[in-house]
């Protein structure tokens, strides 16, 4: 009798050990996927502000100019951070595709961690 209760006991430890460890991996996975999803979030967030900025500030400096910049030429006339070119600025690279009367302004992100990508016209339009 008391080999049977050893044993039965034996498996009811084994038992309550998997599932211990099943709880608490499921545990772990949610707050890491929270974790990843807020920062994922922040990313994108600080990328659409930048955009925002090179935006306010090609809207601002095109009369004095005549003409849309670019992100160097934002970045000379300390419009800008220069921040913005490095890549891990933000998780996102920046670049400006100019012509006469319009701009669009590309956020591409540097690691499929950062976000998705997206544009933003002189408008203020947002594309995906």
């Amino acid at each position: 009798m008391a080999k049977e209760y050893s044993s039965k006991r034996k498996l009811l430890d084994r038992v309550i050990a998997c599932i211990f460890i099943l709880v608490v991996g499921y545990v772990g996975w949610i707050i890491a996927d929270k974790f990843y999803y807020a920062s994922s979030r922040r990313s994108a967030n600080a990328a659409v502000s930048q955009v925002e900025l090179i935006r306010e500030a090609q809207i601002q400096l095109k009369p004095k100019y005549g003409r849309y910049l670019s992100i160097d030429e934002l970045i000379q006339e300390k419009a800008i951070s220069p921040k913005i070119k490095n890549p891990e600025y933000a998780g996102y690279t920046f670049r400006v595709d100019i012509s006469e009367e319009k701009f669009l302004i590309h956020a591409v992100p540097s690691s499929d961690k950062s976000g998705v990508a997206f544009s933003m016209d002189e408008k203020g339009n947002v594309l995906r």
